[in-house]
């Protein structure tokens, strides 16, 4: 496996990017409603299920530290492995899919290529644009072609060139903002 298959665990790489990390204060990240806080709403046993698959897949590794006192547990320390790095860029630098995963997972991506560097932001939207603006000529396409089909379909097509057009124009508005 070189990539995780689960968005939420590759922005748990995206945090551990940022240098290593105990699986609360990721929590915490995940948690920030200025943040990613704003698209998902995690709860902290699942963080640690989660960074567990992740070691065991061989994206990060840990170290147990000390706790913090006499009455707290050694806390876990996770790093990213070289594999994990790999991932994380991978997965980054992709443009999604579909139009159910812009409001999670890209804007995710779009998260930490903020934080990346301008190039890495512009870099990303201009292949999510070009991506959505193919899917775009492929549905236009199709509904051309479903001239004769059932009323239901034509209005699915309709549903879908309406999102992607949407979608595009979303990307074009973020583009000029970061031009700002």
């Amino acid at each position: 496996m070189t990539q995780p298959p689960f968005h939420l665990e590759n922005v748990l790489l995206g945090f551990l990017w940022q240098g290593p990390q105990y699986g609360y204060q990721l929590h915490q990240m995940l948690s920030d409603l200025s943040g990613l806080g704003l698209i998902w709403r995690v709860k902290q046993s699942h963080v640690y299920a989660l960074l567990e698959k992740l070691e065991k897949a061989g994206f990060v590794s840990s170290k147990v530290g000390p706790g913090r006192g006499e009455t707290l547990p050694p806390r876990r320390n996770y790093t990213l492995t070289e594999m994990g790095r790999a991932a994380y860029r991978s997965w980054l630098e992709s443009p999604v899919a579909r139009p159910h995963q812009m409001r999670q997972e890209f804007l995710a991506k779009l998260h930490f290529a903020l934080q990346d560097s301008p190039e890495t932001t512009h870099q990303l939207i201009d292949r999510q644009w070009q991506a959505y603006k193919d899917w775009l000529v492929h549905l236009e396409a199709r509904r051309q072609a479903a001239v004769d089909s059932p009323r239901f379909e034509q209005m699915v097509l309709r549903y879908r060139i309406g999102q992607v057009q949407a979608i595009l124009s979303w990307l074009e508005t973020v583009k000029k903002d970061l031009l700002v």
